[in-house]
């Protein structure tokens, strides 16, 4: 059984960020693996018992900060679960969590989960918005995305995305996002998965070695022309 644990899925699911665990089960089903998603609310007890997979998504920044103080509770439980391998994926908002330090305008300093070394600088005056295109060394093709965010994080390691194109209202650093053994955070959003096939196949695939499943490449025409057509688009908005 493939167990996909959907983190602070009630207060942290903006702009359908649900979609992500939603396309990676119906994927892992056509795999044929049995896969169920656990429904984490605020307020629950974290369990990673048996967890194939963590998602965490985009929230409003109030509601992150609620988040943070809560998540805090099973820093150890996460540290353990990503340090022995563990697959997981953290988008949006859920991104800043994985910080070692966040610091806000005001002056407020909070410890963060400390997953990775980056600092993370909140300023809620000023809101970063528009399309990207990435690219990384984990994945053969680019990575398109949306980001709607207040926050500039220093990733201090190696990052999971160099930003190749920004369509942004602000400039944003050419670089994004941070990963460890199968962890990934990013800012994101989209849903990331569902805009991007060779995204979705990456975890698929480790899903499936995981569990003793053969992996078949079974991608969606459907998916990889909407994916194409994007990535066509916003570089012919580039060329402009």
């Amino acid at each position: 059984m493939i167990k996909i644990v959907h983190l602070y899925s009630d207060i942290m699911n903006l702009y359908g960020e649900y979609g992500n665990v939603r396309i990676l089960k119906d994927r892992l089903d056509k795999c044929g693996l049995e896969t169920e998603i656990v429904a984490h609310r605020y307020g629950d007890a974290v369990n990673l018992e048996d967890a194939s997979f963590i998602y965490a998504g985009a929230g409003t920044e109030n509601k992150f900060f609620r988040v943070l103080e809560d998540v805090l509770k099973y820093k150890s439980e996460l540290e353990s679960y990503i340090s022995d391998g563990g697959l997981g994926l953290f988008t949006g908002t859920a991104c800043d969590l994985t910080a070692k330090e966040i610091k806000v305008k005001d002056g407020s300093i909070y410890t963060g989960l400390g997953i990775f070394e980056d600092v993370c600088e909140i300023d809620k005056s000023v809101r970063f918005t528009g399309d990207v295109i990435c690219s990384s060394a984990l994945f053969p093709q680019s990575v398109v995305g949306f980001i709607n965010k207040s926050s500039n994080t220093k990733v201090a390691g190696e990052p999971l995305f160099k930003v190749d194109h920004q369509f942004m209202n602000l400039f944003i650093p050419d670089v994004d996002g941070s990963y460890k053994n199968g962890f990934l955070a990013t800012h994101l959003i989209g849903p990331i998965l569902v805009k991007n096939p060779p995204m979705l196949e990456y975890f698929v695939k480790k899903l499936c070695e995981a569990n003793g499943a053969e992996y078949a490449e079974t991608e969606s025409d459907e998916a990889m022309k909407a994916y194409e057509t994007g990535l066509a688009n916003l570089l012919g908005a580039r060329n402009f």
